[in-house]
């Protein structure tokens, strides 16, 4: 049975619910709001892994309850981390933008699926050259209030900006 690696932020608390609806070998990696770097060793690291458990699929998920990206747009659950600065500053960037074409009462998703492609987009130039066998990388919200799995926005509506003419 080929396996499926999953990156997860632990304050989601929804392994449980992956491995009730999946089928495969699940393997998990934590980061506080997928904000995994993508140092030599990380990446080593995970290459390894799919190479050696025969992982043939990646899925980054977020809850659309995270805490991370809710603290980041203005709840507050923590006090700023260090290590979150940079995630913050992009998550912050990504809402300006969305409320400029987007529903401001419904822009969770467009945020969370802009942030998931393009980590989605710097794991996939990483193993497009680490790894012969052919790697699936896709990204999935999950919506807690309905326990459902949701295919993130393509990244043709998750656009780094817009030009007018």
């Amino acid at each position: 049975m080929k396996g499926v690696l999953f990156f997860l932020c632990p304050t989601d608390f929804i392994e449980h619910n992956i491995e009730v609806k999946s089928n495969n070998e699940n393997y998990f990696y934590f980061s506080l709001g997928n904000s995994f770097t993508l140092d030599s060793y990380t990446l080593t690291g995970i290459k390894k892994l799919i190479l050696k458990m025969k992982i043939s699929k990646i899925q980054l998920v977020l809850a659309d309850d995270n805490k991370i990206f809710l603290n980041a747009l203005g709840k507050r659950f923590f006090f700023e981390m260090d290590s979150l600065i940079e995630v913050n500053k992009v998550i912050k960037s990504q809402k300006k933008q969305s409320e400029l074409f987007w529903d401001k009462s419904d822009s969770t998703q467009l945020i969370l699926s802009y942030y998931l492609n393009k980590k989605i987009e710097e794991l996939e130039n990483f193993f497009a050259s680490a790894i012969k066998d052919p790697l699936i990388i896709r990204g999935k919200i999950y919506i807690r209030s309905k326990d459902q799995f949701i295919d993130i926005l393509p990244n043709s509506i998750c656009m780094r900006n817009f030009n007018l003419n």
